[in-house]
């Protein structure tokens, strides 16, 4: 029996979705469970990862590389990344909650929250509310990265976590993780090192996870044919998306690869004077698309942005390609169709 559909399977969901537990997702985990030592094996020596699995969940702690620009997000329906202040109160609850009791008042969950700001010196408010919570300490002993409970500040976790002392796991990491490696990124050794050992990388990425590696002067990039293991895609459809690929279109057809944030701005209002009727409202704010639009070009590397202005990257280039919406009969402007 050929088992490599279902191990590259089993790892690209646990590398887009670290945490997997069987009560959601039981046949995912009974296949992560099948093939534990083999997938155990991969992360590990191939990418300085770790994978750890217990009766009901499984935890893959990826300690290589911190990636850039991967916001946790929130499970509301217009999902969007998590505030400063969100990021806080995870983090409280979480030490809240981690050494039990496996159920807990809410009344007294807050209690401990305001305990644990009060020792960090950070100031909250809260409503009066009460409910019974029954929490699982040891999934939420999961979460943090191990390198965490280990740095003392914030300087301190990410030279632990972006550490290049095995350059090879570093690079692999940085390939798997982040849309582009660009030549830029890495030292003259580095890239070297990378460029003579493609043949084999290419290898681990497709036993791995049945992805093919693209190599160009400028970088390197790992395409997915079954765009399985991305949590965010490009191009798709969608205002900001579209709009995002018509700006790139443009700059690139005009030869025009660094603007200043305010010729942006324009170009993004004459987008939305000619495809208006197919966006959403936010088509009559050029200044907010225009900052959600360099938000995604940054997501994916396709841009960089800075308070002078806007330099197109490389990869930008592999999609300068003439866009249209075809609009579908009854369709909403959500539903136009990209071609």
């Amino acid at each position: 029996m050929n088992r490599a559909p279902e191990v590259r399977a089993a790892a690209r969901h646990v590398v887009a979705y670290p945490l997997v537990l069987a009560e959601r997702d039981p046949e995912t985990f009974r296949l992560i469970r099948r093939h534990e030592h083999t997938l155990d094996r991969w992360f590990t020596q191939r990418f300085g990862y770790r994978l750890q699995v217990t009766a009901d969940t499984a935890r893959l702690f990826k300690s290589a590389v911190v990636a850039q620009r991967r916001p946790l997000l929130t499970a509301t329906e217009q999902s969007r990344p998590f505030s400063q202040r969100e990021y806080t109160m995870l983090a409280l609850s979480l030490a809240a909650v981690a050494a039990g009791p496996d159920v807990i008042s809410l009344r007294d969950l807050v209690h401990e929250i305001r305990s644990m700001a009060t020792d960090a010196g950070v100031t909250i408010t809260d409503e009066a509310a009460d409910a019974v919570l029954r929490i699982r300490p040891d999934r939420v002993a999961l979460l943090p990265l191990p390198v965490l409970s280990r740095s003392e500040t914030v300087e301190e976790l990410l030279d632990r976590s972006d550490s290049r002392r095995s350059s090879r796991a570093w690079m692999r990491s940085i390939l798997l993780e982040e849309p582009v490696l660009y030549r830029t990124d890495l030292t003259d050794r580095e890239w070297s090192e990378l460029r003579r050992r493609l043949g084999q990388e290419s290898d681990i990425f497709y036993e791995m996870f049945g992805m093919e590696i693209e190599a160009r002067a400028e970088g390197v990039v790992v395409i997915d044919p079954e765009d399985r293991s991305t949590d965010s895609r490009f191009p798709r459809g969608g205002t900001v998306p579209h709009a995002a690929l018509l700006l790139v279109d443009l700059l690139l057809k005009m030869d025009r690869t660094s603007l200043e944030r305010r010729e942006v701005v324009d170009e993004i209002a004459g987008l939305t004077d000619e495809y208006r009727r197919y966006w959403s409202k936010l088509a009559d704010h050029p200044d907010r698309l225009t900052e959600a639009v360099l938000d995604l070009l940054q997501d994916h590397r396709l841009a960089e942005v800075t308070e002078d202005g806007v330099r197109i990257l490389p990869a930008a280039w592999r999609y300068s390609v003439a866009v249209e919406y075809q609009e579908a009969e009854g369709a909403s402007s959500d539903q136009m169709a990209l071609v």
